[in-house]
């Protein structure tokens, strides 16, 4: 089993973070058969959907070529209905914040780990660790 958290987890703290992780990390054990797997994804740097996108357009501005991501961003967030204003935003204190929030909420998964280890009888609990960072990194570097 996978366990990724994709981004609203941004407005959560640390604690309720850990909190959540920890009782679906014992509700795994509880529901999966022994020997199962569980592997944790961390949040990943959401800074590369601004950084990779905002000048591209947008497909509803296609056509006249005139809306692009960082337009169609800013129309969702003035009406606060963006699913992810902490990425999906041109304002980059905000993006860079939000970093700081992803790489603080990351930081709780070892902290989960550890404290589960001795809990937990059914299934073993794996950190993808940096993973999927570590590819677009090298993956930007490659274009």
């Amino acid at each position: 089993m996978l366990r990724s958290l994709v981004g609203s987890e941004m407005c959560i703290r640390d604690r309720e973070y850990y909190t959540a992780l920890y009782d679906a990390v014992m509700a795994a054990d509880a529901k999966l058969p022994a020997g199962s797997s569980v592997t944790i994804v961390p949040l990943v740097d959401g800074r590369i959907l601004y950084d990779t996108m905002h000048a591209r357009f947008h497909p509803l501005g296609e056509l006249n070529q005139d809306v692009t991501y960082t337009d169609f961003y800013n129309y969702l967030n003035c009406l606060e209905v963006s699913p992810c204003w902490g990425w999906m935003n041109s304002n980059e204190t905000v993006r860079n914040t939000t970093y700081q929030i992803s790489t603080s909420l990351n930081a709780q998964i070892p902290k989960v780990i550890a404290d589960t280890k001795s809990l937990i009888h059914n299934i073993q609990v794996v950190f993808a660790g940096n993973l999927f960072n570590e590819a677009l990194n090298l993956s930007l570097i490659h274009i």
